[in-house]
């Protein structure tokens, strides 16, 4: 089976005040391609860290990450927005959509940023990918006329635009109710099952058992590695 994330003993250290704190340390992880994984932990273990690494958001201090068969760890920031731009899309908590711009034109963004952005063709495609997320209805409004789940919605179809390699969700359901959460986590399930890889971070537990392998981050290592048999969040909710 194909990896598209290889990590090898990764490590971050950050440096204040000649004090160096471990923020990952002897990480080791694979996931396959079509893999459903959740980064969980308590607050200041190390996901935001390791999922800015993964998104290329930011470089180890030590260690290897390959991506897609390719060793990403030590790139320059130019080839690092090169390769985020081209096979990765990434799903926010706040869900960053610029308010200014329409819903549409939200998701066309990044493939303006392709050399060979093609108009016709790339609102096709954003067209068609407002239709998977079941918002091609809203397609000329703007950001604030929507509720935060169809905003999260647009933004998932804005990381879709590309047909990344890889999702990286961070806390994807943290500014939600939960009906909005279950819509969110539904969308990411049909998704998987369609064939995308994706990595969530999240702190909620429920919206974790909806993913189909869980790894556990606690002081900067990986302590749980486990697949499970994913749930909804309505049905963890009640077991919580």
């Amino acid at each position: 089976m194909k990896h598209v994330i290889q990590l090898n003993n990764i490590a971050k250290a950050f440096i204040s005040d000649e004090i160096q704190t471990h923020a990952l340390q002897g990480i080791n992880l694979t996931v396959a391609k079509g893999e459903y994984l959740a980064i969980t932990g308590p607050s200041g273990c190390g996901k935001s860290t390791l999922l800015s690494i993964l998104g290329l958001l930011d470089v180890p201090t030590e260690g290897e990450y390959w991506l897609s068969g390719n060793n990403v760890a030590n790139l320059g920031r130019d080839q690092r927005a090169d390769i985020r731009a081209q096979h990765l899309g990434f799903v926010f908590q706040s869900f960053n959509l610029i308010s200014d711009l329409t819903v549409l034109e939200n998701v066309l963004l990044p493939l303006t940023y392709q050399p060979n952005f093609e108009k016709k063709t790339a609102m096709l495609q954003a067209k068609q990918a407002l239709e998977d997320v079941d918002m091609q209805h809203r397609m000329n409004h703007f950001p604030s006329q929507l509720s935060g789940g169809q905003q999260q919605r647009v933004a998932i179809a804005r990381a879709l635009i590309n047909a990344p390699d890889l999702i990286l969700a961070d806390e994807p359901t943290g500014n939600l109710d939960s009906k909005n959460a279950q819509l969110v986590l539904d969308l990411f399930k049909k998704l998987n099952q369609q064939g995308k890889t994706i990595c969530m971070v999240t702190h909620d537990p429920r919206s974790a058992e909806s993913a189909s392998r869980q790894i556990e981050l606690f002081d900067g290592t990986i302590v749980s590695d486990r697949t499970v048999q994913s749930k909804s969040f309505a049905a963890a909710a009640l077991e919580v």
